[in-house]
């Protein structure tokens, strides 16, 4: 039976995004293993419900030469990444191109001028979790010393001129064209490696042909939270929660239910707490698309998550928070932007601008989802490819 690996540094991820994939390579006699570093993730909280047909392992702490052991062990066809831009994401790279494994690049997010900031260590968890991804670095040069030099001139062209050449993906798998153009000059990907699969949001390829409004006597709107705090925006939680208590009320003003669903790498049990007395539904067990595609309209800030959005023709409001950066301003065409958390009642208003506003999305799923949205897509062409 052949190995496939995820590695991963927060389980955050598994549940939306190896998970699916899982049924998928089950068929062909594919195991998946999990590596990761969630012990290093000294912000996050235990991730319950994970599937007991994974096997996880976690490297975060092992001994350089425990973790070559354990690659060494598995014999993986293939090591996956979601990410690029992280000190631990280069490390383990790095073991794949000493051992001659194969790799492959997944794209997991969308593309802006800030993805290709690596080093950033905004709080103390990020300062502990370098420290021990620098002890793994300096025991990985050691193993061949006559490579320090060339290792320590490839660490510093990645990490301070954004120069990924010096460590190619053997494979790469991305939304669309545009992904591509937007960093191949950084990646140099080989071109006769790279496929495209679209930006996944749902299992199969089946329902995206099935995609319906489904019926309900209620006017429903999807809130999708953002993990900001306290990265991202200087506002505290209860600040925070005045914020989604204006949401709340205006969308009940105009006789919504609405549907929060919070971030995976948020406390989730702290916002039910927080917001026990307001009338909104947390709700993250549901399937994503599934809540998508009852809703009427989708509330969100700029994450992918609202790409199943896009794909389900549904009316887009952004809303951030005060005193938060931008990062890109790839939604703004298509979504209707809400200024200030007040401003939501006059968008409720002038439902013509919505028709102004679907009609882009076509052109937008082009462009930066891509098409074929499935994961039974997307793991047929991690196989296709490798």
């Amino acid at each position: 039976m052949k190995t496939i690996v995820f590695f991963i540094s927060s389980l955050t991820y598994v549940k939306n995004w190896i998970d699916p994939l899982r049924p998928f390579f089950g068929k062909n006699d594919i195991n998946i293993v999990i590596l990761h570093m969630h012990s290093l993730r000294f912000e996050d909280k235990p991730v319950p419900g994970l599937s007991n047909e994974l096997i996880f392992y976690d490297i975060g702490k092992l001994h350089i030469k425990k973790v070559i052991a354990l690659f060494v062990k598995l014999r993986p066809e293939v090591v996956i990444f979601f990410h690029f831009k992280s000190f631990a994401d280069y490390i383990v790279l790095r073991f794949t191109k000493l051992l001659n494994i194969k790799s492959l690049y997944l794209q997991h997010g969308i593309y802006y001028s800030k993805v290709f900031k690596f080093v950033n260590i905004s709080n103390l968890s990020s300062l502990k979790r370098y420290f021990f991804h620098l002890i793994q670095y300096i025991q990985f040069i050691f193993i061949k010393p006559k490579n320090i030099v060339n290792e320590f001139f490839l660490a510093i062209k990645y990490f301070l001129n954004n120069d990924l050449k010096g460590t190619k993906y053997d494979f790469t798998i991305l939304f669309s064209k545009y992904s591509l153009d937007y960093i191949q000059d950084r990646f140099c990907f080989n071109q006769e490696k790279i496929k495209y699969s679209g930006f996944p949001v749902v299992q199969f390829q089946n329902q995206l042909t099935k995609i319906t409004n489904l019926s309900k006597k209620e006017k429903m709107i999807l809130f999708l939270q953002e993990k900001y705090i306290p990265a991202h925006t200087s506002i505290t939680y209860n600040q925070e929660h005045e914020y989604f208590q204006t949401i709340i009320n205006k969308c009940v003003n105009y006789n919504y239910l609405i549907t929060l669903r919070l971030h995976p790498r948020v406390d989730h049990l702290f916002y039910k707490n927080l917001l026990a007395k307001d009338k909104v539904i947390i709700e993250n067990d549901s399937n994503l698309y599934d809540q998508i595609s009852a809703a009427d309209i989708v509330i969100g800030n700029m994450s992918t998550a609202l790409f199943g959005a896009v794909i389900n023709k549904k009316p887009i409001i952004t809303i951030f928070y005060p005193g938060f950066k931008k990062l890109t301003d790839i939604f703004d065409e298509i979504t209707i932007k809400a200024p200030d958390y007040d401003s939501l009642e006059n968008i409720f208003q002038s439902p013509d601008e919505w028709n102004k506003k679907l009609s882009l999305y076509d052109d937008f799923i082009d462009k930066y989802i891509g098409r074929n949205n499935s994961f039974e897509n997307q793991a047929n062409t991690i196989l296709d490819l490798i």
